[in-house]
Protein backbone atom coordinates (compact mmCIF):
# COMPACT_ATOMS: atom_id res chain seq x y z
CA UNK A 1 0.00 0.00 0.00
CA UNK A 2 1.71 3.24 -0.62
CA UNK A 3 0.70 6.27 1.67
CA UNK A 4 0.39 9.54 -0.21
CA UNK A 5 0.97 13.05 0.59
CA UNK A 6 -2.31 14.02 1.98
CA UNK A 7 -1.71 10.83 4.59
CA UNK A 8 1.66 12.01 5.52
CA UNK A 9 0.49 15.19 6.76
CA UNK A 10 -2.27 13.79 8.20
CA UNK A 11 -0.22 11.48 10.13
CA UNK A 12 1.62 14.31 11.30
CA UNK A 13 -1.15 16.54 12.23
CA UNK A 14 -2.20 17.17 16.05
CA UNK A 15 -5.22 15.26 17.00
CA UNK A 16 -7.28 18.65 16.74
CA UNK A 17 -5.87 19.02 13.30
CA UNK A 18 -6.55 15.42 12.16
CA UNK A 19 -10.42 15.95 13.58
CA UNK A 20 -10.57 19.38 11.51
CA UNK A 21 -8.97 17.58 8.39
CA UNK A 22 -11.61 14.49 9.15
CA UNK A 23 -14.43 17.35 9.36
CA UNK A 24 -13.67 19.05 5.81
CA UNK A 25 -12.89 16.02 3.94
CA UNK A 26 -16.64 14.88 5.41
CA UNK A 27 -18.45 18.07 4.18
CA UNK A 28 -16.62 17.36 0.95
CA UNK A 29 -17.80 13.87 0.24
CA UNK A 30 -21.08 15.45 1.68
CA UNK A 31 -21.21 18.32 -1.05
CA UNK A 32 -19.91 15.63 -3.60
CA UNK A 33 -22.88 13.45 -3.19
CA UNK A 34 -25.76 16.44 -2.56
CA UNK A 35 -24.36 19.00 -3.93
CA UNK A 36 -24.75 21.03 -7.23
CA UNK A 37 -28.41 19.36 -9.08
CA UNK A 38 -28.72 17.02 -6.64
CA UNK A 39 -32.35 18.03 -5.61
CA UNK A 40 -32.92 18.21 -9.47
CA UNK A 41 -31.88 14.68 -9.60
CA UNK A 42 -34.51 13.15 -7.32
CA UNK A 43 -37.28 15.23 -8.42
CA UNK A 44 -36.76 13.57 -11.33
CA UNK A 45 -36.51 10.14 -9.60
CA UNK A 46 -39.50 11.03 -8.22
CA UNK A 47 -41.52 11.81 -10.96
CA UNK A 48 -40.18 8.97 -12.89
CA UNK A 49 -41.39 6.94 -10.23
CA UNK A 50 -44.85 7.90 -11.24
CA UNK A 51 -44.77 7.14 -14.96
CA UNK A 52 -46.48 4.25 -16.10
CA UNK A 53 -44.53 1.43 -17.47
CA UNK A 54 -44.71 2.53 -21.28
CA UNK A 55 -42.92 5.77 -20.38
CA UNK A 56 -40.62 4.49 -18.72
CA UNK A 57 -39.22 1.96 -20.93
CA UNK A 58 -39.42 4.73 -23.83
CA UNK A 59 -37.35 6.70 -21.42
CA UNK A 60 -34.93 3.97 -20.59
CA UNK A 61 -34.47 3.18 -24.50
CA UNK A 62 -33.80 7.14 -25.23
CA UNK A 63 -31.20 7.05 -22.44
CA UNK A 64 -29.44 4.04 -23.78
CA UNK A 65 -29.39 5.00 -27.07
CA UNK A 66 -27.83 8.40 -25.78
CA UNK A 67 -24.82 6.83 -23.31
CA UNK A 68 -23.99 4.28 -26.48
CA UNK A 69 -23.89 7.36 -29.21
CA UNK A 70 -22.01 9.35 -27.10
CA UNK A 71 -19.82 6.24 -26.09
CA UNK A 72 -19.37 5.33 -29.67
CA UNK A 73 -18.01 8.82 -30.40
CA UNK A 74 -16.68 10.12 -27.20
CA UNK A 75 -15.11 7.11 -25.49
CA UNK A 76 -11.33 6.67 -27.08
CA UNK A 77 -11.74 2.37 -26.71
CA UNK A 78 -15.00 2.29 -28.20
CA UNK A 79 -14.17 4.28 -30.87
CA UNK A 80 -11.07 2.29 -31.46
CA UNK A 81 -12.72 -0.84 -30.85
CA UNK A 82 -16.01 -1.24 -32.26
CA UNK A 83 -16.61 -1.74 -36.46
CA UNK A 84 -18.75 0.87 -38.30
CA UNK A 85 -21.87 -2.02 -37.67
CA UNK A 86 -21.32 -2.00 -33.62
CA UNK A 87 -21.00 2.22 -34.03
CA UNK A 88 -24.27 1.92 -36.19
CA UNK A 89 -25.61 -0.36 -33.41
CA UNK A 90 -24.52 1.52 -30.68
CA UNK A 91 -26.02 4.95 -32.41
CA UNK A 92 -29.54 2.98 -33.11
CA UNK A 93 -28.66 1.73 -28.99
CA UNK A 94 -29.19 -1.54 -29.69
CA UNK A 95 -27.43 -2.82 -26.74
CA UNK A 96 -27.85 -6.62 -28.04
CA UNK A 97 -25.68 -6.02 -30.96
CA UNK A 98 -22.60 -4.82 -29.10
CA UNK A 99 -19.46 -7.26 -27.89
CA UNK A 100 -19.31 -7.86 -24.17
CA UNK A 101 -16.55 -5.83 -22.45
CA UNK A 102 -14.08 -8.12 -21.08
CA UNK A 103 -11.82 -7.27 -17.70
CA UNK A 104 -8.66 -6.83 -19.64
CA UNK A 105 -8.85 -4.05 -21.90
CA UNK A 106 -10.22 -1.76 -18.57
CA UNK A 107 -7.46 -3.23 -16.35
CA UNK A 108 -4.44 -2.22 -18.98
CA UNK A 109 -6.26 1.02 -20.32
CA UNK A 110 -8.40 2.38 -17.98
CA UNK A 111 -7.95 6.22 -19.23
CA UNK A 112 -9.71 4.92 -22.81
CA UNK A 113 -12.54 4.18 -21.15
CA UNK A 114 -13.39 8.17 -20.06
CA UNK A 115 -14.50 10.58 -22.27
CA UNK A 116 -12.26 12.86 -24.15
CA UNK A 117 -14.54 15.87 -23.34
Amino acid sequence: MTVGLADKVYARLPQRGQDAAASAFGLYRHWLRSGPGYRDLVAGYRERDAWPAERFRAYQADVLQRLLRDAAAHVPYYREAWSDGEKRAARDGRLQALPLLSKDPVRLRPDDFARED
